[in-house]
């Protein structure tokens, strides 16, 4: 009969070293990705007109560092919410760029901050804050300079003396202050200065572009209208803004994070990984077609009962198209479209209702309306 003998074997600093070696390789590399992220330099470019961070041609990143040279803080709003939230502040200057593209809810938020400087009346089809936008398809000629007027009652302006003359430019009534004079009873600025805050606006986003910001007086007059307060939220307005949006609340080391954890995932993967067998095809998750989103976000209009941003939205894309087909530029008036669609048959009556008529008062006028807009298409491009 055999016995059978229990043999303790101590661990030695080898097999030690052996069984840690993962927990090692895993941690160089979230190390090494640490790194990483701290010392290389960021590759992500903004592209859009008028951003404080876009260095391009059509960015407004030089006259944001000449800002914050003056001691301003300048910040740019992810969106309508948090600019309102930071423009609170009396002593927080709103910069709002292109606000034509805002809906009728934000622009109206928007104008209750107390200090607030209008950029770039070129995409604004209807009167914002009081200021009748009109485009050199008014007959305003653009090139040379500008000078600010005797009529001109702004410090600011004064300053400045002479501007790029643009091709865009702002009718004002009521309490608005114009100067440079670009003719038509048009001016290149306006502001005022009343109990309830101060108000100003640059009709042509040229002005403040990187790419003629160092032009004549161009650069003081934005300085000037700007930089009065030691802080500036600057919020670039877009189609689809509204008050409702929920902000992204993204930390900004969150991306960084989640890479040193695939990382090390990855690591660990590759440390004790062990084969399971062939790969087994499966089939892959069905994709959502696109109808599916649109009648996602109808369905959420249609909960809103935003019919008048709904309808704007209509309106707006079947114009581009229209234009497009029509050989009208995007930047063109009102009125330029409308002559090219009575130039194609179209009854003068139908196309001013059809493009700039009312919001609709009823879902049955918003679906009507859609239905005219496609047969207002289909008889141009029958034509």
């Amino acid at each position: 009969m055999s016995t059978i003998r229990s043999i303790v074997i101590t661990p030695t600093a080898k097999s030690r070293f052996r069984a840690v070696r993962p927990l090692l390789v895993i941690l160089v590399i979230a190390m090494a990705c640490g790194l990483a992220v701290v010392l290389l330099p960021t590759t992500d470019v903004d592209s859009r007109a008028l951003s404080t961070t876009n260095t391009t041609e059509s960015g407004a990143r030089a006259l944001a560092r000449v800002i914050e040279a003056h001691g301003v803080d300048v910040h740019e709003a992810s969106g309508p919410r948090d600019a309102l939230a930071r423009a609170e502040d009396p002593d927080t200057t709103l910069v709002v760029a292109f606000p034509g593209r805002a809906s009728p809810e934000v622009l109206d938020a928007l104008r209750r901050a107390h200090t607030v400087v209008w950029i770039g009346m070129e995409q604004a089809y209807t009167d914002v804050d009081g200021l009748e936008p009109v485009s050199e398809g008014a007959q305003i000629p653009s090139g040379g300079a500008v000078s600010a007027g005797s009529n001109c009652s702004s410090a600011t302006a004064e300053r400045a003396a002479t501007i790029t003359k643009g091709a865009f430019g702002v009718r004002a009534s009521g309490d608005w202050s114009g100067c440079y004079d670009l003719g038509n009873e048009t001016w290149a600025y306006a502001e005022r200065d009343t109990d309830e805050g101060f108000h100003a606006v640059i009709a042509d986003s040229r002005l403040v572009r990187n790419s003629t910001i160092d032009e004549f007086g161009d650069a003081a007059l934005a300085i000037g209208a700007i930089a009065r307060t030691p802080h500036v939220v600057w919020y670039i307005a877009e189609w689809d803004d509204t008050l409702s949006d929920i902000e992204p609340a993204t930390p900004a080391w969150m991306i960084p994070l989640l890479l040193v954890l695939v990382a090390a995932g990855l690591a660990a993967a590759l440390a004790q990984g062990r084969r399971l067998g062939r790969l087994v095809p499966e089939d892959l998750p069905s994709p959502i077609p696109a109808s599916e989103t649109v009648i996602g976000r109808g369905r959420l209009l249609h909960r809103s009962h935003d019919r008048g941003h709904a309808a704007r939205a209509l309106r707006a894309e079947t114009a581009r198209r229209l234009g497009r087909r029509l050989g009208v530029p995007p930047g063109a008036p009102p009125q330029q479209l409308h002559a090219a669609l009575v130039r194609g048959g179209i009854a003068p009556a139908r196309a001013q209702v059809l493009l700039w008529g009312p919001a609709p008062a009823s879902d049955r006028d918003l679906v009507d309306l859609a239905t005219e807009l496609a047969r207002l298409e289909e008889d141009i491009h029958h034509d």
